[in-house]
Order: structure tokens, then C-alpha cells, then sequence
């Protein structure tokens, strides 16, 4: 994971990273293997023990290979990018220990689409996309064993410009480098707070940059705040960046995605680690 903001116009990339053809399965993180492992750039090795709640799977949209990241937050609800599943309604599956779970995936309403965020290439392309957040559901709940939900954090004012945050991805270590095959979290400071429904869209981004940045492959992987990676919450969807030092991320508690958070959950009739009191198996 790793980016950078200059100053003037800049060719931004979503997270996700093209490749090969796969099917949807999202898939935990698994120990002494080179398959499934994240890396941020500027990142350190992460343990699995660490991130149970931590998935990786790959899909296709418009005859591209998306590498993405998604989060458990609830027994039935894991969170990723929008522009990581095709369309509104997207079904896959999740590896839970040894069982495959059919997933249904719900994009915010108000984001632009997949095909078209995916092949923006200039800021004033990114219209639209900035609402970069999806829930899935899974059709079974998620075993208590694979350990704590990560929850998010909603409240007003939840981070605060220059604040240390936790980056955590399955993406690339270095700009237009091969997806690593070492999971690693790192940390970056928030620049810029943003705000959904700004007048540029680069401003409704949460920016952040120093340290670690995100790269292609770490899309929908989640921001935690703080600097402590096991006391933590979800403050922050990962979405973009240009493949240099800086990172643009969702914020969870933007109004936009705390409504479309609260909505989905009342409709899926489920509840979500971090909106909802009294949920089972969430990281405290």
C-alpha cells in the first residue's frame, strides 16, 4: 500500500488490481502459504492470529480481475469496496474454516458503478465514486471460532486531521509491483478529512499520507484508528490511490455511509459490530 497526492492533477487508480480470471470467493488469510497474504506498502509483516476477520478474493467486472480485501463485522456481514463486486446484488462466496457460504453483495445506492469507477482516470472522473462501500451477506453465520468481528466506528468527529491510522490490504509493495505474498499492516497520518458531497471529488475523500500507503490489491481492506492494531475500529474503507505515498479512503462515519450502513442492516434484518448494542463475538 503506498501513494501520494501532488499538488496539481494526478492520475488516480482504484485500489483494486487486475489479473487473472477467477471465481468470487472470499477467503481468510491462511498461515505458511504464498497464496492469500497482504502487504501495504511501507507495511510490516501481519500475524493471522491478529486479523480473523480479515478476507482476500478476486472478481471479475467488465473482463477484469479485481484483487480486493474484505472485513467480517457482523455473523453474517463483511464490508469491502463497492467497486470490488460487479453490481448491486452480486452474489460469491466466503471460506468459513473449511465450508464455502454463498454472499450477496449490496453497493451504496449512490455509487457510480463498478465499470465506470473502475475506468476513471482523472479526478473529475471520480464523480460519483467516492460513496465506495458495499455489504455483504452471507447465507449462514460465521463460525465464533474464526475469533472476534472487527467493529466500525460511526460516531461524529470518530478521527481528526493529523491522527495516526492502521492500514491493512492485500495489495502490491511497491507502485505497479506484483501483489505481495506477505500480509502486512503499517500506519499513515490523516491529512484530510473530506467529506461526501464536497464540491471536488477529491474532497469528499478521507486522505491519508506519511509512512504506509495503500497499492493495487487493497481495495475495500479496512482503516483502523489508533496505532495499536489489537485495540481498534473500523474508521475507514479503502478506495484509491495514486500509487505513490497517499491513500483515499471511505470514512465510516461520513452521514452518507453511516445512513447506508443503518438502512442495509435494518432491511438484511442483521446486526453490524459498532451500530448495534448487545452483538455477539465483537472486538470490544
Amino acid at each position: 500500500m503506498r501513494l501520494q497526492v501532488p499538488c496539481v492533477v494526478v492520475l488516480l487508480v482504484l485500489a483494486g488490481a487486475a489479473n487473472g480470471q477467477q471465481p468470487f470467493v472470499m477467503e481468510p488469510i491462511r498461515d505458511n502459504t504464498l497464496r492469500f497474504h497482504l502487504r501495504v506498502i511501507g507495511g510490516t509483516p501481519a500475524i493471522k492470529k491478529d486479523w480473523p476477520g480479515t478476507l482476500r478474493f478476486q472478481t471479475l467486472i467488465a473482463n477484469r480481475l479485481i484483487n480486493c480485501t474484505s472485513t467480517v463485522v457482523g455473523d453474517h456481514v463483511l464490508l469491502t469496496a463497492a467497486h470490488c463486486v460487479e453490481k448491486d446484488g452480486a452474489r460469491g462466496s466466503a471460506l468459513f474454516g473449511d465450508s464455502a457460504v454463498n454472499v450477496t453483495c449490496s453497493q451504496h445506492p449512490k455509487f457510480k458503478g463498478a465499470n465506470a469507477c473502475l475506468a476513471a482516470t482523472t479526478p473529475e472522473e471520480f464523480s460519483g465514486c467516492a460513496p465506495d462501500v458495499a455489504l455483504c451477506r452471507s447465507d449462514k453465520a460465521v463460525p465464533v471460532a474464526m475469533g472476534p468481528f472487527e467493529s466500525v466506528n460511526i460516531a461524529d468527529l470518530a478521527i481528526a486531521q493529523k491522527a495516526k491510522i492502521i492500514l491493512l490490504g492485500y495489495g502490491c509493495t511497491a507502485a505497479n509491483g506484483p501483489i505481495s505474498t506477505v500480509l502486512q499492516v503499517g500506519q499513515a497520518d490523516i491529512r484530510y478529512l473530506g467529506k461526501i458531497g464536497a464540491a471536488s471529488p477529491l474532497a469528499e475523500y478521507l486522505i491519508a499520507d506519511g509512512g504506509s500507503a495503500i497499492c493495487s490489491g487493497d481495495s475495500g481492506g479496512a482503516s483502523f484508528d489508533g496505532t495499536d492494531p489489537k485495540s481498534r475500529k473500523i474508521i475507514a474503507i479503502i478506495s484509491r490511490g495514486n500509487l505513490s505515498t497517499t491513500s483515499y479512503l471511505v470514512n465510516t462515519s461520513d452521514p452518507v455511509i453511516v445512513d447506508f450502513l443503518r438502512e442495509w442492516r435494518l432491511a438484511a434484518q442483521l446486526k453490524i459490530c459498532g451500530l448495534d448494542p448487545g452483538v455477539d463475538n465483537c472486538r470490544p
